[in-house]
């Protein structure tokens, strides 16, 4: 079984610019959780080089040297970890299975060979959790929308009266 949203599209997704920076930065959160044990992930702002390309990215507009800018590897593998995703769930959805967490990354690791799992599950599950926040972000605003509607039509009865 599927959520679905019926929000409509949303302006995010037609901001690709916008779309990548959130990818990257959930890379980075992910790659500062591990990065001790995979020093290979990533770096902190305040230690890597600026460059043309990295100084227009999201990380480095909002980091001031605590945040983690994700290596070109594990930037490669969180996009086929987001492909798989939005594959798996659909757009604007999410299954409602059991083990979807574990499923997703068992399918994740046969496309992505010699990668930690651990940091492909953290990945899915941190990505996992952001989408179900969206949707009931969503399902709550179309509520208080509906809700607003049914106290006008009140208000507009009252009235006529």
């Amino acid at each position: 079984m599927d959520i679905k949203n019926n929000e409509e599209e949303n302006e995010i997704t037609e901001c690709p610019d916008i779309v990548e920076g959130a990818q990257n930065y959930l890379a980075g959160w992910v790659a500062k959780k591990h990065l001790k044990k995979y020093p290979f992930l990533g770096d902190y702002t305040y230690k890597s080089e600026s460059s043309p390309a990295n100084e227009r990215s999201w990380i480095r507009h909002l980091s001031k040297g605590g945040l983690v800018e994700p290596s070109e590897q594990w930037i490669q593998i969180s996009q086929v970890c987001e492909q798989e995703f939005n594959i798996f769930h659909g757009e604007k959805r999410i299954k409602k299975d059991i083990n979807i967490v574990k499923d997703l990354v068992a399918k994740v690791s046969q496309k992505v060979e010699h990668f930690p799992l651990e940091v492909i599950t953290s990945y899915i599950k941190m990505r996992t959790i952001i989408r179900m926040k969206d949707l009931n972000l969503n399902l709550c605003a179309t509520k208080f929308k509906k809700r607003q509607g049914d106290v006008d039509l009140e208000k507009r009865k009252r009235i006529k009266k």
